[in-house]
């Protein structure tokens, strides 16, 4: 027995509403969300009339909640969700992707779904993302009973899942004084585009970051900038194999060095998300160097506060506390 996060989706005539009585279109779009998990690397863990589960490793818990709500959005409300974590048993296996499972996982991720509504998605309150308060989502009715044990539900933003407070760890990643220079000198609005990426980074709007990384590629300008949106963008969506793959690429791809720093922060960051902490420094020191040998005050500046950032996160106060300092050094203006 392990420990698991199992997502839960009903439809037809299983949401009770003549509305969503189509069990073929609904059908459809759950193996299509299947087939999703899949990718991802979830097993099949359950299937009955009008029900499919899948069940992902503990530790993808924002994948697993990027998920259902990438889902659910997808399925035009032929399909309702629950997402729920805890122990889950295999029973028997078939095939690479089926593993019939049993255990409280699945069992409050099928009364969440048989609770929640067509196009939305019902949390488990002991679900990492809920107990911290990274996902975007809100208290409704009353809770579950499991065990014995009572647990809150949480009803998820299905169109912006997560709460993106710490986004800003990526705004200076974007672009430094000379990249924003060039691209004021672009008449076709590239810019403006930056813009919005940042803007939609900190709101965690991912439909907003996708617009501006299809602007940016259709006019062909920055590809060094759309590289790294279209990394971000994958990690936002919960793929961070495919996020940290496109921003490993950029920092693989920049021949120049001021830049290369950016593409490097932006990694570092990408593996902080991915939870690949010890990688993370690394990248981050490296990218730390590259502006230190740039005399790139700025860039320096934003390497500083992530690192800050990191290690505060690790545990490691004293170190944060160092990281902290020197990037209030650097954001000091320079004496008269």
């Amino acid at each position: 027995m392990s420990t698991a996060i199992v997502v839960c989706f009903r439809w037809g005539t299983e949401l009770g509403s003549a509305e969503h009585g189509s069990s073929g279109q609904g059908l459809k779009a759950a193996v299509r969300a299947a087939q999703q998990a899949e990718a991802l690397g979830a097993l099949l863990c359950a299937f009955a009339s009008g029900e499919l589960a899948v069940a992902f490793a503990s530790a993808d818990h924002d994948e697993a909640v990027h998920f259902a709500a990438r889902a659910i959005r997808h399925a035009s409300g032929e399909l309702a969700g629950g997402v729920g974590c805890g122990e889950l048993s295999p029973l028997f296996e078939a095939g690479r992707f089926v593993s019939l499972s049993w255990g409280e996982a699945l069992e409050c991720a099928a009364k969440l779904a048989a609770r929640a509504r067509g196009g939305e998605v019902l949390l488990d309150g002991e679900l990492e993302g809920a107990k911290d308060g990274s996902v975007s989502a809100k208290h409704v009715g009353e809770a579950i009973e499991l065990g014995g044990r009572k647990r809150a539900v949480l009803s998820l933003d299905v169109a912006h899942p997560f709460v993106r407070e710490s986004m800003t760890l990526y705004e200076d990643t974007f672009t430094s004084s000379s990249e924003a220079d060039e691209l004021q000198r672009h008449p076709t609005g590239s810019m403006h585009m930056a813009d919005i990426a940042r803007e939609a980074l900190v709101r965690g709007d991912t439909q907003s970051l996708d617009f501006a990384l299809r602007q940016l590629k259709l006019t062909g300008e920055n590809p060094d900038l759309a590289a790294r949106l279209a990394g971000v963008l994958a990690l936002t969506r919960g793929a961070k194999e495919e996020g940290l793959r496109i921003l490993r690429r950029a920092v693989e791809q920049e021949e120049r060095d001021d830049r290369r720093a950016r593409a490097l922060l932006a990694y570092a960051v990408g593996l902080a998300a991915a939870a690949r902490n010890e990688d993370a420094l690394l990248a981050a020191l490296q990218a730390l160097a590259v502006t230190r040998a740039h005399a790139d005050k700025s860039g320096e500046n934003a390497c500083a506060r992530f690192l800050a950032q990191l290690t505060r996160a690790a545990g490691h106060e004293e170190p944060a506390r160092v990281w902290e300092e020197a990037a209030s050094r650097l954001s000091r203006p320079p004496p008269p």
